[in-house]
């Protein structure tokens, strides 16, 4: 099930975690927010199946038609979806960091780290379906794609 978020580029970093309202919060200091894209973003929460490292990870995501959720798109995850991170780990990489919103002793916590991580096989991966990412796209590649979802749902209507 996808869960919908909104990009807002003019939030910080510092003002995207104090949203989140976490218990618990590690934040590397070299990790910088980069520019982003407004917008509406699903993201989908991916299971791999086994322990794999981030490149794994984005590689089986890649595979699977995703992209992995920025850390930003994570952050604002766990900002709207305060509990969604009780049930599973859920994580991403992006470059040489990664971001993971877990609970440990009912206390929702929040890591934003560097290096390559080694994932347990029960993680959920933040991820957005590269097909349904329209932040980058054009009107008429907008118009296109709006026009392709109507022809299939017409097609499921039709169906019924």
């Amino acid at each position: 099930m996808p869960h919908t978020i909104t990009i807002d580029p003019k939030k910080t970093l510092q003002q995207l975690v104090e949203a989140g309202k976490y218990d618990w919060k590690y934040i590397n200091d070299e990790y910088k927010l980069p520019p982003g894209k407004k917008g509406t973003v699903a993201i989908e929460l991916v299971q791999v199946g086994h322990q794999p490292n981030n490149k794994a990870v984005v590689k089986a995501l890649n595979a699977k038609g995703y992209r992995p959720a920025t850390i930003a798109e994570v952050l604002a995850l766990g900002i709207k979806y305060k509990k969604l991170q009780r049930n599973k780990p859920i994580a991403s990489a992006e470059g040489n960091f990664y971001v993971c919103l877990s609970e440990y002793d009912g206390k929702r916590r929040l890591s934003v780290s560097q290096d390559d991580h080694s994932w347990l096989d029960y993680c959920c991966f933040a991820a957005v379906r590269k097909s349904s990412d329209t932040r980058s796209l054009g009107t008429s590649e907008l118009k296109s794609l709006a026009l392709e979802k109507i022809k299939e749902l017409s097609e499921l209507i039709s169906k019924l």
